[in-house]
């Protein structure tokens, strides 16, 4: 079971990749309050009646925090990785999560599996981007999932590949990180056709970079407002909230949203 600092950290930064946004106007009490929340609703009936709660009846043991070595060698990481302990076969050889076996992985329920992108960092790895983190990962496994515990291999072996997915990172624009981190990717694609909201792809050639603008700035005031926008937006039944950007923040914006070109 995940510890309650795994479930603030979810709360507190989302899963972006996976189109959970950062709430930032949540305070650390709220988070707080949200985590044991989460945590009551980790309940089942059971077949001889009665109520049980994962959180209670397995609890994780103590805080885990495992000791580092004085040094871990990416190097030898990568050999690991894509050798041993076979991690290409499902995250594939340069950690994009396109491995030949990625297509058909299921969870516990049977349901299909997205591995996650290793070079996008703390904005895709679910139980943390720290180096503790993924050493963790790697010792416990994630329950559930197709990730499975390399507890076999020796500790400098993991921490060895904790340092090669960390070196995996790739720096993410400050355009790209605001779209990820806004949970943007719940309501729109980028070249895979429409979801909630419109297909951004060639949407900085297909729109007006002044509408782009007023429209990032406020979009509730334009669908009230402007009747052209309402107009684009009629087949839209979910109407994109007012995300609170800063002048800067909508120039970083719309630099990514300029980028993203069909091929």
């Amino acid at each position: 079971m995940p510890f309650d600092d795994d479930l603030y950290r979810t709360i507190a930064t989302g899963i972006p990749v996976a189109g959970m946004p950062r709430v930032a106007q949540l305070e650390p009490q709220d988070c707080w309050a949200l985590v044991a929340h989460v945590k009551s609703l980790s309940a089942f009936q059971k077949t001889a009646g009665g109520w049980e709660n994962h959180f209670e009846t397995k609890p994780p043991a103590t805080r885990w925090s495992p000791p580092r070595p004085p040094s871990a060698d990416p190097v030898r990481g990568k050999t690991l990785f894509e050798t041993q302990a076979q991690c290409a076969s499902c995250h594939g050889a340069g950690g994009k999560g396109n491995g030949p076996a990625a297509a058909g992985l299921r969870d516990a329920a049977d349901r299909p599996v997205a591995v996650p992108d290793l070079t996008r960092g703390e904005l895709s790895l679910k139980g943390g981007s720290e180096a503790g983190d993924v050493y963790r990962v790697l010792t416990l496994g994630m329950a559930g999932t197709p990730m499975p515990s390399f507890v076999a291999l020796p500790e400098q072996d993991r921490w060895d590949l904790a340092a090669y997915v960390r070196s995996l990172f790739e720096p993410i624009p400050a355009g790209e990180r605001l779209y990820l981190g806004a949970g943007c990717t719940a309501c729109h694609t980028i070249g895979k056709g429409t979801l909630v909201g419109p297909d951004l792809i060639d949407v900085g050639t297909r729109r007006d970079p002044d509408w782009l603008r007023r429209w990032l700035a406020d979009p509730p005031g334009m669908l009230e407002n402007d009747f052209n926008t309402r107009f684009l937006f009629r087949d839209f039944s979910v109407q994109m909230p007012n995300l609170g950007l800063r002048p800067a923040e909508i120039d970083a914006l719309l630099d990514y949203l300029k980028s993203l070109k069909s091929r």
